[in-house]
């Protein structure tokens, strides 16, 4: 789930470690849930991106099978 401050657009990208881009979601509204399947990726660590254009944070998580 999100919540963007102001009513700002932003967006939402899953990388592998590579740096390869692996799942993209726009978000249009100041709040919402995102749901992806992840069941087709490998196991590993990925990183998960924010930006809202005024900011951005990046999160590291491990995906397990």
């Amino acid at each position: 789930s999100y919540a963007l401050p102001d009513g700002n657009q932003g967006e939402l990208v899953l990388y592998n470690i590579l740096g390869a881009k692996v799942k993209r979601e726009s978000l249009n509204t100041s709040n919402g849930i995102v749901m992806w399947n992840l069941s087709g990726l490998p196991a590993g660590v990925y990183f998960l991106r924010l930006d809202t254009g005024a900011k951005s944070t990046t999160s590291r998580f491990l995906l397990l099978h």
